[in-house]
């Protein structure tokens, strides 16, 4: 077994810094994509993932210290609170390149379309390869990290998804689109086959354990298993996830659990007071938002009001529900300069 790069403590050069520097901005709304995001994005770290998957004739071929993180992103916006990609590109010791696309796949139970999902997602990859550098196209070899909670009970071949004819499969065969992905099933996941990688082991187990709603045995584990070679970075990135998580936050609760640990309890005071704190701002400009869109929403109601005498409900309704300032901001002049109620629907 290989043994990983090792994690630095107090490193403020920190590679997950730098390639996902919006962590504490986003971690609230989206708290599994973007400690995802951010915990394996360290080209270290994915290296471990990979290898750890990966065939021997494969994983020796791969020039790992080229692998390098790319800013592509492939899963829709609105599905990001169960979902996560990272795509790596690393060069051969031939000096031919390997794409490797990492899934998370955080929904309450496994997809069955995985591999017909994962298909569009190499669809994308390769276009955008294509649109760059045209031919011939770089492999892209998938991993899924499923985090549970219920086990991944169901095939990773794209072929399984048909079902082909008795007596006629092996001449359609050829025809189809054929691939396999690599699995990570974290509700199988056994801390100590990971040992030889500290930072991971401890990233994995807090996933794990996250999915599972129990942060609170994840940081009784922590304080128990708890290693210097561990960054603060990775501490602070990993105890503000906890926090983010685990609301509403029993500090006192987390604090006795911590109290074997002075470093880790006086981290995880300090992120729960910062999470308190920007949860506040955050409420205030949300107020402040709202009272806006409100303010404006009357404005266009109450001109159309003037204007026309009457403002049908449906399209009142419909006003309502427009909370966008700048088209509120253009309703409003629309319904000044509108020769009737019909030519101001035209901009709706």
């Amino acid at each position: 077994m290989f043994v990983s790069a090792t994690e630095h403590p107090n490193d403020p050069s920190d590679p997950s810094d730098k390639a996902f520097p919006d962590f504490a901005k986003h971690v609230i709304t989206h708290p599994h994509d973007a400690f995802t995001k951010y915990a394996l994005s360290d080209p270290r770290r994915a290296e471990t993932l990979f290898r750890s998957k990966l065939p021997e004739t494969i994983s020796s071929r791969v020039d790992w210290p080229t692998l390098k993180l790319q800013p592509s992103t492939f899963v829709d916006t609105d599905l990001r609170e169960t979902r996560a990609d990272l795509l790596f590109t690393a060069r051969c010791h031939d000096h031919h390149e390997l794409q490797f696309y990492l899934l998370l796949e955080g929904q309450s139970k496994p997809d069955p379309s995985m591999p017909l999902r994962l298909l569009a997602y190499h669809v994308a990859i390769y276009q955008e390869q294509f649109n760059q550098n045209k031919l011939p196209l770089v492999p892209v070899i998938s991993f899924v990290l499923h985090q549970g909670p219920k086990p991944w009970n169901i095939t990773v071949h794209f072929a399984d998804l048909f079902a082909l004819p008795e007596g006629i499969h092996e001449s359609l065969a050829p025809f189809l689109p054929s691939f396999r992905y690599a699995l990570f099933d974290l509700t199988d996941y056994k801390p100590e086959s990971m040992e030889h990688d500290r930072a991971l082991q401890t990233i994995l187990q807090l996933m794990k354990m996250a999915r599972l709603r129990d942060i609170e045995a994840f940081l009784t584990w922590l304080v128990k298993t708890f290693n210097e070679a561990l960054s603060d970075h990775l501490i602070r990135a990993m105890l503000t996830y906890c926090l983010s998580l685990n609301k509403p936050v029993d500090l006192a609760k987390i604090q006795l659990i911590l109290k074997g640990n002075p470093h880790l309890e006086q981290q995880a005071m300090s992120i729960a007071e910062q999470l308190r704190t920007e949860g506040l701002q955050e409420g205030l400009q949300k107020g402040r938002q709202e009272g806006l869109v409100a303010a404006m929403q009357k404005s266009v109601l109450d001109v159309l009001k003037l204007r026309f005498d009457r403002v049908p409900r449906g399209l009142r309704v419909h006003i309502q529900a427009i909370t966008d300032p700048n088209q509120l901001d253009h309703l409003h002049k629309s319904a000044v300069r509108a020769a009737s109620l019909e030519d101001f629907a035209k901009n709706l």
